[in-house]
């Protein structure tokens, strides 16, 4: 069978602006953490099976902040508690330690790890009561808990000390958080060196994260949702083309790629925000499918699974659609299921859009690179990995970047919007 559908997966990798400019210290942790276990995970799937494609929003904001934990211009109180011998600890710092250290997921986490559970029941009890044994068990246990087990099974620490379950030395503690600090600063290159090889398409956002279409002028609103607006309103276009245009570059001096593509903010677009993007210089955009599915309200729904063209005053920008109900369902519902009845249920939708249209196809698979996993088994690495291999090997598919998508698939001229 030709290849009829390109499945375009687009994970958007991004974090707030954690860290106060000035000191270096981040207020949270889960740029650091999140880099540790869920985007080199992603990172370690994509090298284990190197025919498939997909397409990495990484946020300006991310990036920069990666950066600064990888060349140590940022730390975080977290980062602190892990780095100091219990025996340095003085009693706020355990308490904060226990406290800390303890707020993680509980079914997928802590209940599966005897020594883990040992020390959650523990949780009520003073600071002064727990030994340093106790302690340190809980800084590695934390640390293991936020560290791609993937690659520290790849050579990062030694197997013997993997297979401990409790019991850990100061040496073991050092060990295992050199290990965590290695994955965030080997990221960035690590990903610029898949985005070299083709297999990956970097795309980007606007600087700071701004929502473009208000942006440029709060007033856009009007036309979707009946709310108070500020008066004056806010108009400001010059601002939104100063955070794409920064966005951009941003990450093309990080990772010394090229970037084409432009996830904006929460997905939103209008038509003035789209011709900002293309005055950036960015080729494609992508935005969810209510706002396609709008301006052609009596089409059949499988018009959302091919590129669109839109002209715009700065000149020309495809766009693709994310596919809501697929996207979603990775995000919150295959979490529930096992891996075999998550990843046949979603086979089966990629079949059925396949096999309903009457032309070469995109389908844009569009959602966040973090936050689901932790509400998967082991990390949500078996289902992800199955997942690739399903698609890989179904006929008629092809995993693709967006760029790659767009090259192949002829556009139809974009709809007023």
């Amino acid at each position: 069978m030709p290849e009829l559908l390109s499945v375009c997966f687009l994970w958007h990798f991004h974090q707030p602006q954690y860290q106060d400019l000035t000191s270096g210290t981040a207020l949270l942790p889960w740029t650091r953490l999140h880099c540790a276990r869920n985007y080199a995970m992603m990172l370690e799937l994509l090298e284990e099976q190197p025919a498939v494609h997909v397409t990495i929003n990484i946020t300006p904001v991310l990036a920069t902040q990666l950066d600064a934990y990888a060349h140590g211009r940022s730390s975080d109180e977290w980062l602190e508690l892990t780095s100091t011998p219990v025996t340095r600890l003085d009693v706020d710092q355990r308490m904060r330690l226990i406290t800390l250290f303890l707020d993680v997921n509980r079914e997928r986490i802590i209940d599966p790890d005897a020594r883990y559970t040992e020390l959650y029941r523990l949780r009520n009890e003073p600071p002064g009561s727990w030994s340093e044994q106790e302690l340190r068990d809980l800084q590695c246990k934390f640390i293991l808990a936020w560290t791609c087990r993937g690659d520290l099974q790849a050579g990062l620490v030694d197997r013997t000390l993997l297979a401990k379950s409790r019991d850990y030395t100061e040496e073991d503690r050092t060990a295992l958080l050199e290990a965590q600090q290695e994955l965030v600063r080997n990221f960035l290159p690590r990903l610029a060196r898949l985005a070299a090889s083709g297999q990956i398409e970097l795309a980007t956002s606007p600087f700071a994260h701004p929502i473009i279409p208000l942006l440029i002028d709060t007033d856009v609103a009007r036309s979707v949702q009946d709310t108070p607006f500020p008066q004056p309103g806010f108009r400001h276009p010059e601002d939104a083309f100063m955070h794409l245009d920064l966005g951009k570059k941003t990450v093309e001096d990080l990772l010394h790629q090229r970037v084409q593509g432009c996830w904006p903010s929460e997905g939103s677009v209008s038509q003035d925000a789209v011709a900002e993007i293309a005055r950036a210089g960015f080729s494609w955009t992508a935005t969810d499918e209510e706002i396609l599915l709008r301006e052609l309200p009596d089409e059949p729904h499988r018009v959302l699974y091919r590129p669109y063209r839109a002209q715009t005053r700065a000149g020309e920008v495809t766009m693709v659609f994310r596919d809501r109900g697929l996207s979603d369902a990775i995000g919150f519902w295959y979490a529930s299921l096992t891996k075999e009845h998550a990843v046949g249920q979603f086979l089966d939708s990629v079949r059925s859009i396949r096999d309903a249209l009457d032309r070469p196809g995109v389908l844009s698979i569009i959602l966040d690179g973090e936050n689901a996993w932790e509400f998967y088994p082991e990390g949500g690495v078996p289902f992800l990995r199955a997942l690739y291999a399903a698609l890989a090997d179904e006929p008629g598919v092809c995993l693709s970047t967006v760029a790659e998508a767009i090259e192949r698939n002829s556009a139809t001229p974009m709809p007023d919007f």
